[in-house]
């Protein structure tokens, strides 16, 4: 009532399409002016899992002295979330990090069996928080681990503080940038209230 003008009737536009990909525009446009439109172009939200693409994912875990306590916990049971939810397609590995890189699976991306996301998540379980921590080492490993794939994903779990290696922002990005070339999409998942974006 404070915010909606009621001198006109309110128009609300609904559309639903059982399409791929649901379109509707709508065009306005006053007498003598150009006038201009909204197109809206949605996904439908609901996949059958035969339409889901299999994917090839590489989790990065920190699992650093900084990541110690209630952080540690969070990171792990994310990253088992994760793990739990590939589907029967997908392709993954994982690298857990502190001062040295520790990869899971030594031949390459693994497929996402019921045993091998078992073994993967007993992998992560078995970690403490200790030691430094070589982000971009382990940034670098996990492009290897992705080697020639393109559209690979790259999840890295940390807190962002970079102690061991190369600690500047920039020039793990820029390094980064250079020997991934456009393979991989990297994302982060930061953890704790003390995190370095």
């Amino acid at each position: 009532d404070e915010r909606v003008l009621l001198d006109r009737d309110f128009v609300l536009y609904w559309g639903v399409s059982s399409q791929d990909v649901g379109m509707a525009a709508i065009a306005h446009k006053k007498a003598g002016e150009p006038g201009y439109f909204l197109l809206s172009a949605a996904p439908r939200a609901a996949l059958e899992s035969k339409e889901v693409q299999g994917k090839a994912i590489v989790f990065v875990l920190d699992t650093s002295g900084s990541m110690t306590g209630e952080k540690i916990a969070q990171a792990k049971a994310a990253l088992t979330y994760c793990i739990q939810r590939l589907g029967p397609d997908d392709r993954f590995d994982v690298l857990l990090f502190s001062s040295d890189v520790e990869r899971w699976s030594s031949s390459g991306l693994v497929a996402a069996s019921d045993a091998a996301r078992r073994r993967a998540i007993e992998f992560v379980e078995g970690f403490e928080a200790a030691g430094g921590t070589a982000i971009d080492e382990a940034l670098h490993a996990a492009i290897g681990a992705v080697g020639n794939e393109r559209g690979a994903l790259v999840l890295l779990v940390t807190d962002g503080r970079r102690t061991v290696g190369e600690v500047s922002s920039e020039a793990i990005v820029k390094a980064l940038e250079r020997k991934n070339a456009g393979r991989a999409r990297i994302f982060t998942m930061g953890v704790g209230e003390d995190l370095d974006t």
